[in-house]
């Protein structure tokens, strides 16, 4: 004599059927084999750039605008700022660009004191 099969009762919502025998929909399938992989790469591309982008930001930090210039001049932190420049960019002279930035400080400061 065979008894009736019992079925466990769930109690929360979140027990639910065993779907290990189930195969996955396509539509699953495509989500993860496709479109995150397409995501994650996208926001690892993003992150690369933003990085990239926050490094030429402190390289051009100084030359930003007036203030920061005449405060970088002030300090004498020009020559360091301008190395700096070409160890990140390459391709220019230090002392010559420190040079044409204290000529261009020179020019605001007559431009300032004529307004």
């Amino acid at each position: 004599m065979r008894g009736r099969r019992g079925r466990k009762k769930r109690i929360f919502d979140y027990e639910g059927v065993d779907d290990s025998n189930n195969e996955i929909s396509a539509e699953a399938k495509f989500k993860t084999n496709f479109f995150l992989q397409i995501g994650d790469g996208a926001i690892a591309s993003l992150k690369d750039r933003f990085e990239q982008t926050h490094t030429v930001a402190e390289v051009f930090d100084f030359l930003k605008n007036q203030e920061r210039l005449l405060s970088a001049y002030q300090e004498k932190n020009l020559l360091t700022m301008c190395k700096n420049f070409e160890k990140k960019l390459g391709g220019i002279d230090p002392l010559e660009m420190k040079d044409e930035l204290e000529r261009f400080v020179h020019v605001i400061k007559a431009c300032a004191k004529k307004a």
